[in-house]
């Protein structure tokens, strides 16, 4: 209860790491980093100021619309809601001594919880099964609008990626750490 409604979270020596590291570097390594912002406060907060953050950063795409040009995000806010809101309600609360980390590249997005998958699952199998490492939180998270506790979250990012024509986004199991990445437009030539 106390990520979700705390009013001090940061200042708790408990819940210290309890936040978002964001970082935004140039080109596709981490050697020439722009920016770098702690997200603090309740997870709610975290979650909207993550969601905020990369869609002011992400890549734009043209689109024409009504015979006039506009620029719009290259990913849809939803599946940003769904990979943040993952990474902080399936963290491992007990490794406090990591933040979710966020870091946009010039190619894509990689949001990184401390834990890895539960027994049982896999990136190839997480899509089909279901489990919550907190589920006391993930309903918690319910009640402030951002998850709906239903299991079906990755299958939501699956199909407004394939309805989007974004490439599906790469899961992987570090042990100690769960990373999402999200793809950047890609060039013609990358296609296949």
């Amino acid at each position: 209860g106390y990520l979700v409604f705390g009013k001090t979270l940061e200042s708790n020596r408990q819940f210290g790491n309890a936040m978002i590291e964001f970082q935004q570097f140039r080109d596709t390594t981490r050697a020439l980093p722009i920016k770098k912002m702690t997200l603090t406060g309740t997870l709610s907060r975290q979650i909207g100021a993550a969601i905020s953050l990369l869609m002011q950063h992400l890549w734009v795409k043209p689109v024409i619309k009504n015979g006039k040009r506009e620029e719009r995000p290259s990913c849809d806010e939803n599946i940003i809601r769904e990979i943040v809101t993952n990474a902080l309600v399936h963290r491992d609360y007990t490794l406090m001594h990591q933040p979710v980390k966020i870091a946009l590249f010039q190619d894509r997005v990689e949001v990184e919880n401390p834990g890895g998958l539960l027994p049982g699952l896999t990136p190839l199998n997480v899509i089909h099964k279901r489990s919550w490492r907190n589920p006391l939180l993930a309903n918690l998270i319910k009640k402030t609008g951002y998850g709906e506790m239903d299991g079906q979250g990755i299958d939501r990012i699956y199909e407004i990626s394939r309805r989007i024509h974004l490439p599906m986004p790469i899961f992987r199991d570090e042990k100690t750490s769960f990373i999402a990445i999200l793809s950047g437009p890609r060039t013609y030539a990358e296609l296949s």
